[in-house]
């Protein structure tokens, strides 16, 4: 079973359930935890408190309906397919190209 594989167990087929609209503010924080950021970490680079973070995140993956934070990151990528290319440029301001 690979990663995609492992992914779609956890989430309902329709795409209305999964496509809710997280805020932009959900998705600057899932990215930068994408990218590897800690909570502490995007408390600085968002200028945001802690408890801001931990907040984002736990909506995210309620929405998502996902199970963690790993969960909600595949799923929103599986949804939203040019969502890391398109948030690391406006987030970061680096044009950055994934290959799969």
């Amino acid at each position: 079973m690979n990663l995609f594989d492992f992914a779609l167990c956890f989430y309902s087929k329709e795409k209305k359930e999964i496509k809710m609209a997280l805020s932009p503010k959900q998705v600057q924080v899932l990215t930068l935890v994408a990218l590897g950021y800690s909570d502490k970490e995007i408390c600085v680079k968002l200028k945001i408190s802690y408890g801001t973070v931990r907040n984002h995140i736990d909506k995210s993956v309620l929405k998502l309906r996902a199970r963690n934070r790993t969960n909600a990151i595949i799923i929103y990528k599986l949804t939203h397919k040019d969502w890391l290319e398109d948030s690391i440029e406006n987030i970061l301001g680096v044009n950055y190209e994934f290959t799969v």
